[in-house]
């Protein structure tokens, strides 16, 4: 089975390339974070919402599977 980290994770996602590394916090894991560039694009529609559900989706089983 294979696991993905959020960073590994967000990598994934072609769309969100130009958003990384622009989060107001470095650790920045895109699910709640103030100041997360991929949240902002995606309420901007540069992101489109069904992808990052897709993303947040994946990540919160990637989580359950390690606990």
């Amino acid at each position: 089975m294979i696991q993905h980290d959020c960073e590994e994770l967000e990598i994934c996602f072609p769309e969100f390339q130009p958003y990384l590394g622009n989060c107001r916090f470095q650790d920045c894991k895109h699910v709640k974070e103030h100041g997360c560039a991929i949240k902002e694009a995606v309420e901007a529609g540069d992101i489109q919402r069904r992808r990052y559900e897709s993303f947040l989706a994946i990540g919160a089983e990637s989580e359950g599977r390690r606990d």
